[in-house]
């Protein structure tokens, strides 16, 4: 009897798009921060100026 040693295929697919929207979230995130230090960063943009 030989056993079949390789994982499930469906379970490496859930793991790889779980890996990919992780980092895509990370990206994401971390540009928001970014973005939301630059733009407060002393100026003010507001419609009476």
């Amino acid at each position: 009897m030989q056993g079949d040693a390789s994982p499930p295929v469906r379970g490496l697919e859930v793991a790889s798009l779980a890996q990919s929207l992780i980092i895509a979230g990370a990206t994401l995130a971390s540009f928001g921060v970014v973005s939301r230090y630059l733009l407060t960063d002393g100026t003010s943009y507001s419609a009476g100026k």
